[in-house]
């Protein structure tokens, strides 16, 4: 109900957040835990019996199709260019299948996610997405399945990712001296 509701505004950041809710969901069906950072201790920490049961209530019921229909929110979330969902789109493999990159990499499906997925990295780190410079100038940096090595443009994002921190954490512009 919690889903529909968040899709039914058609906004791209409910539909993002439907995501996140049904991966859960699918994360906690797969594996009978959820690992998250506790806000008193800050510590990781796993479930306790109460959340596991509320848990297992709330995604015991979650079908196939239900499952693979986070795909299309996160894809409406990735077009609303919500921060952090090129990440998660990257993250889920063409088609929900990560380890397709490395198994099938000539497939033409295959290789047009992957330009896909290219183009809209490119995009959000040119659109200020910080997390998105970070993990992208790494991967540049020093080659993934994604895109080959490139040292020049990887370091480029990764001084991008450290001003806009910077930024945030009100320490000025920095400049090259």
């Amino acid at each position: 109900d919690h889903v529909d509701r968040l899709l039914a505004t058609r906004a791209p950041q409910d539909a993002y957040t439907a995501y996140l809710l049904v991966s859960q969901c699918a994360n906690f069906n797969r594996h009978h835990e959820l690992e998250f950072h506790d806000d008193k201790s800050g510590a990781k920490r796993g479930l306790n019996p109460e959340e596991r049961r509320h848990m297992a209530a709330m995604c015991g019921q979650m079908t196939e199709r239900e499952r693979l229909a986070r795909l299309d929110y996160l894809a409406a979330a990735v077009n609303g260019g919500i921060p952090g969902a090129v990440l998660a789109h990257v993250a889920e493999g063409p088609f929900g299948d990560p380890s397709a990159l490395t198994t099938r990499p000539d497939d033409p499906l295959v290789r047009e996610w992957k330009a896909s997925a290219v183009e809209q990295l490119t995009r959000a780190g040119e659109a200020g997405d910080q997390a998105t410079l970070t993990v992208w100038g790494i991967q540049r940096l020093y080659g993934s399945d994604l895109a080959p090595k490139d040292p020049v443009q990887g370091y480029a994002y990764l001084v991008a990712s450290v001003i806009l921190e910077a930024e945030r954490l009100g320490l000025g512009t920095l400049s090259a001296q």
